[in-house]
C-alpha cells in the first residue's frame, strides 16, 4: 500500500481553509496533509514534502543517533553485565523514546481527532522519559565526586520520576483543556514542568560550573555541558515564540518554522550530552570516582519503567477522555 502511494502519487497538501481547526498551526498557512485518509497514506507521507516532514525526519535522525551512540558505548564498555553502565542504558532508553515517539506523533498527527490527541499524549510521554533519563545520566555520571552522598544526589531518582510524570500529565491536560487557537497559558502547562526537570538535571552542571569559576577546578567536559544547556534554552525560546513564522506568516510553512528549529536544537542538546558523557564516564573510571549502590537497578531501569507505566496509564486515560468527548459532540 505504501508503494502504491509512492507510485501513483500522494494526495496534494492543502491550506488551513481545507482542514479542521484542530490541525491548524499558528502562522502556518499551507502544506497541511488532508485528514481522514487511510493510515497507510500518513505512513507514506514520510516521503512527501509537507509541514510535518522536517519534524518527523529530524527526530528519526535523533533516534538513529541514539541507537548508534549506544552501540558505540557497547564497543568500549559492557552495558549489560557492568552495573556502572546501567544508568547509561536507562538514560538512552528515555532519550530514544523521546525521539521515536515525537517522530510518530508528528507523522500521524492529521489522521483523525482522536489519533491527533492520543499521538501527542504519547509525545508528552516521550518527553517525560527523556527527562527522567537525563536525571539518571547526570546524577550518575556528571555529578562531581564531592557532591555524591548529598540529599539531592541520593534522592534525584524519585524526585526526577515525579517531575517527569508531571510533564506527561500536564501536557495531556493542556491538550485536552484548551482549544485552538491555543492561548499562551497552554504553553506554560508544558514549559513549567519541563523547566523544573531541566533545573534538576542541570544541578550537577551548575555545581561544576561554580567549582570551575570560583575554585578554578579543571573540567574537561564542562564546555559540552554548557553547550547542551544553551541549546536547550534556545530550543525552549523557539518552542514558545513561534519565531520566525510569526513575523512572516506563510513564508515558513514547509521549511524553517519554529517547531522544526526546536527539533534541530533538541538534537544538538542530545549531541552535546553525549559528547560530555563520553568524557565524564572515561574520567570517572580513570580516577576511580564511579560508585554504584546496591539498588542501582531500581534507580535506573526501575525508575524508567515506573515512569513509563504511569505515562501509559495517563495517556490511556487521556485517550478515553478524548473519545468520550468526541462521542458527546457527535
Amino acid at each position: 500500500m505504501v508503494m502504491k502511494y509512492l507510485r501513483e502519487g500522494m494526495p496534494k497538501t492543502v491550506s488551513t481553509s481545507e482542514i479542521p481547526l484542530l490541525f491548524h498551526e499558528p502562522h502556518i498557512e499551507e502544506g497541511y496533509r488532508q485528514s481522514g485518509l487511510p493510515w497507510v497514506y500518513y505512513i507514506s507521507s514520510l516521503f512527501q514534502m509537507h509541514n510535518e516532514t522536517v519534524n518527523v525526519w529530524t527526530h528519526l535522525v535523533g533516534f538513529v543517533m541514539c541507537v548508534y551512540n549506544l552501540i558505540s558505548f557497547q564497543e568500549k564498555y559492557d552495558l549489560i553485565e557492568d552495573p556502572y553502565m546501567w544508568p547509561l542504558v536507562a538514560g538512552y532508553a528515555g532519550m530514544s523514546a523521546m525521539f521515536l515517539f515525537s517522530a510518530c506523533a508528528h507523522l500521524m498527527a492529521n489522521t483523525s481527532d482522536v489519533v491527533h490527541y492520543t499521538g501527542f499524549g504519547v509525545d508528552y510521554a516521550g518527553l517525560s522519559l527523556y527527562g527522567v533519563g537525563s536525571v539518571i545520566l547526570h546524577f550518575n555520571y556528571t555529578v562531581h565526586h564531592s557532591a555524591k552522598g548529598s540529599f539531592i544526589h541520593e534522592n534525584s531518582a524519585p524526585i526526577g520520576a515525579v517531575l517527569a510524570i508531571f510533564v506527561c500529565i500536564c501536557g495531556c491536560v493542556s491538550k485536552f483543556r484548551y482549544s485552538r487557537p491555543y492561548p499562551f497559558q497552554r504553553k506554560l502547562w508544558i514549559i513549567i514542568p519541563v523547566g523544573l526537570v531541566f533545573i534538576l538535571v542541570e544541578i550537577p552542571i551548575l555545581h561544576r560550573l561554580y567549582l570551575f569559576l570560583v575554585h578554578r577546578i579543571h573540567d574537561e567536559s564542562l564546555l559540552h555541558h554548557v553547550g547542551h544547556m544553551t541549546f536547550f534554552i534556545v530550543a525552549a525560546v523557539f518552542f514558545g515564540s513561534h519565531i520566525p513564522e510569526r513575523w512572516y506568516p506563510g513564508k515558513f510553512d514547509l521549511i524553517g518554522h519554529s517547531h522544526q528549529i526546536f527539533h534541530v536544537f533538541i538534537i544538538l542538546v542530545a549531541v552535546e550530552q553525549t559528547n560530555a558523557l563520553k568524557i565524564d564516564i572515561f574520567n570517572q573510571r580513570k580516577h576511580g570516582h564511579h560508585h554504584v549502590n546496591e539498588s542501582s537497578f531500581l534507580h535506573t531501569f526501575g525508575v524508567v519503567l515506573i515512569v513509563l507505566l504511569v505515562d501509559i496509564c495517563s495517556v490511556y486515560y487521556f485517550h478515553r477522555c478524548v473519545k468520550e468527548r468526541e462521542r458527546k459532540w457527535k
